[in-house]
């Protein structure tokens, strides 16, 4: 059976929500945020990779359902 220190257990609880936020407050301050001239630049990134796969997709989707119609065709 393992020892269990619950003085220890409390102390390290005690605190409550106000410790809770000081701490992420803390991290929070640790963060590097990106600067408005990042932000723009991965916006379009995001931006861009999304539209060309959407136009891939679109394209795939095209082709195949043009082939599947095509092959059902020939069964009609």
């Amino acid at each position: 059976m393992a020892f269990i220190n619950k003085s220890a257990d409390k102390k390290q609880r005690s605190g409550g929500i106000g410790n809770y936020f000081k701490s992420v407050w803390s991290e929070l301050k640790k963060v590097q945020w990106p600067d408005k001239k990042m932000v723009i630049k991965y916006t379009a990134t995001v931006i861009g990779t999304v539209a060309v796969a959407t136009v891939l997709i679109f394209v795939v989707d095209t082709v195949l359902s043009m082939g599947f119609q095509g092959l059902f065709g020939l069964f009609e």
